[in-house]
């Protein structure tokens, strides 16, 4: 299988390896990557610099450094734009980190390594800041579900949060839009929001939505 060979010569100092290739790549391959997908790359050893495989996303670079990445053409597909979660983080501190989930975006990466996802999303954002991207997931959504999640930033929090949840010290309120069948029922309820406190509820606190008749 023919390998494509990529070549480039500095003409003038760049921030950072990974910054460069995003750059560069993108206009080479002349369809979008993503940052997400260049630090894969570095990870797989598929580019060296100066001669010399690097696998340092950071790595500052000068003038007349040589770049190469080889790269399977078969393996080399657009992704989609990674999710800006910035403006979704609710809390933050140097332990945890809370983020509104917005509907369609999965929780995990899967086998379609160009679709994006939280956790993903989230790691990309730390390492943007410059921080370290741990992130202790003790939670999940449905990718059509929207919600808060809670993550731990640091191993010392991730058994404290683990217990929370396990004891159910961590409060959980759902919200749901329903309405009856049009087809099969005459009176039908208004759409209306239900709220649901799952640690505490039961059987009996499940009441039934008050029918009213069309007009």
């Amino acid at each position: 299988m023919p390998i494509r060979r990529l070549v480039a010569t500095l003409a003038s100092s760049e921030a950072r390896l990974d910054r460069f290739l995003h750059t560069w790549l993108t206009e080479q391959l002349r369809s979008p990557v993503s940052k997400a997908q260049v630090r894969r790359w570095l990870m797989a050893g598929a580019i060296r610099v100066d001669g010399i495989g690097s696998r340092r996303p950071a790595r500052p670079l000068r003038r007349g450094t040589r770049i190469e990445v080889r790269l399977d053409p078969n393996q080399v597909r657009t992704s989609e734009r990674p999710p800006e979660l910035g403006g979704r983080i609710l809390y933050e501190d140097a332990a945890l980190i809370a983020v509104d989930k917005p509907a369609g975006l999965a929780m995990h990466p899967s086998a379609d390594r160009a679709r994006p996802d939280l956790v993903s999303g989230l790691a990309l954002l730390l390492r943007d800041r410059g921080q370290r991207d741990y992130l202790a997931v003790h939670q999940r959504l449905d990718r059509e579900t929207s919600g808060v999640v809670l993550l731990a930033k640091l191993e010392a929090a991730n058994s404290g949060l683990a217990a929370s949840f396990a004891k159910r010290e961590v409060v959980k309120l759902y919200q749901a839009l329903t309405r009856r069948c049009l087809a099969t029922m005459q009176e039908v309820a208004p759409l209306a929001a239900v709220e649901i406190d799952r640690p505490r509820m039961t059987a009996s606190d499940l009441k039934p939505l008050v029918a009213t008749k069309r007009a």
